[in-house]
């Protein structure tokens, strides 16, 4: 199962930098759906964006400590940045591909 509502599309760039900074490297995505995709070794971390949702990401189960270590992270250091603000990333900045949206046929 997915975890819907866990992820806030603004952090989305900040999470990707966490993951990089624990050896995550990003993969090509592989459906329109999917927003980011990273592994590390074993471990796929897939973060899909749905077409009801305006503010939240869904993670699949698997995935879900990592989110729940991200947000405790920032929880430890109130200022640190979202992706909206890009300012000041204690992480890594990943470079992931993206797609655009006339590109991907599912997204009208």
């Amino acid at each position: 199962m997915a975890d819907r509502c866990t992820l806030h599309i603004k952090h989305l760039d900040a999470f990707a930098g966490f993951l990089s900074a624990r050896g995550f490297y990003p993969l090509p995505l592989t459906n329109c759906y999917e927003v980011l995709r990273m592994r590390n070794g074993k471990q796929l971390v897939v973060v899909y964006k749905r077409d009801s949702a305006t503010q939240h990401l869904t993670v699949q189960d698997k995935a879900f400590p990592l989110v729940r270590a991200f947000y405790r992270s920032r929880k430890e250091d109130p200022h640190a940045p979202t992706s909206q603000t890009g300012k000041g990333l204690h992480c890594a900045p990943v470079h992931y591909v993206s797609r655009q949206s006339k590109d991907l046929p599912c997204l009208r």
